[in-house]
């Protein structure tokens, strides 16, 4: 007697290994850096190869593949792709890197072309790119242009705050905290930096110094009006950093 749809059970459990997922994490990782050698980031843009070889020969690609090239019409970058066949990005992304290796596409990069477009005097068009690209999730992108303002313009704090913001963004919090640390050291009256460097502090398991920051940054003489709106994530975020601090130091007793 089969049974009905009403019947079978709506939740399961699955039992998966803290190692299996660790290991599944480690190969994913080792995978990207590998994919990142010819597809830099998401908004690279694949079309089709026009000199797919010289030698004659057939192609083998499974039907993933194929739907995946049928999306490289030259205009839809990698996460256009991805959401169109309603597939992962890392999936997408590793049947890209296969058909770039064989030359059966090419891969162009807008974000680079508008970088080397933009003018070597004036910071802002790359700073509304990148922050264009963080609103798009764009991560990678928004890191590589980021690098490239804090290369290009070292004396303006606002590239590495953007970097710095990337990062949190990712939940990468260790390493927020070098290009916001710099940014402070650049522009010490910047109240936006000092709170973005303590959220780093924060995340990195940095406790006492994240709250002397927090602390610092209500102590501001004039925050202004878009810092003012923090004020209250702030004030919530102290008494829990000292609460945790004081939790972890009494966790040997």
């Amino acid at each position: 007697m089969r049974k009905s749809a009403e019947s079978l059970p709506r939740e399961a459990g699955v039992r998966i290994s803290v190692g299996a997922l660790l290991l599944e994490s480690a190969r994913r990782i080792d995978e990207w850096s590998l994919i990142r050698s010819k597809i830099g980031h998401l908004s690279v843009v694949p079309r089709l190869a026009a000199n797919p070889g010289d030698e004659p020969g057939s192609l083998v690609l499974t039907p993933f593949e194929w739907r995946v090239l049928a999306g490289c019409d030259g205009i839809r970058d990698v996460q256009s792709i991805a959401v169109t066949l309603g597939e992962p990005e890392f999936d997408v992304a590793r049947s890209l890197f296969g058909l770039v290796v064989a030359g059966v596409i090419q891969i162009r990069d807008p974000v680079a072309e508008s970088t080397a477009r933009a003018p070597r005097n004036d910071a802002d068009p790359l700073l509304g790119q990148a922050e264009q690209l963080i609103r798009s999730r764009n991560y990678d992108a928004a890191r590589e242009t980021a690098r490239t303002i804090a290369a290009t313009f070292p004396d303006d704090p606002r590239g590495l705050l953007v970097l710095g913001r990337t990062f949190l963004a990712e939940r990468r919090f260790a390493e927020a905290e070098a290009p916001l640390r710099e940014a402070v050291r650049l522009d010490p009256g910047s109240p936006r930096a000092l709170r973005l460097l303590s959220w780093a502090l924060l995340g990195a398991g940095r406790l006492d110094e994240s709250v002397h920051g927090f602390e610092a940054w209500l102590a501001w003489p004039a925050l202004g009006p878009e810092e003012e709106q923090q004020v209250s994530a702030v004030g919530a975020a102290i008494p829990a950093a000292r609460q945790l601090a004081a939790l972890l130091r009494g966790a040997h007793d």
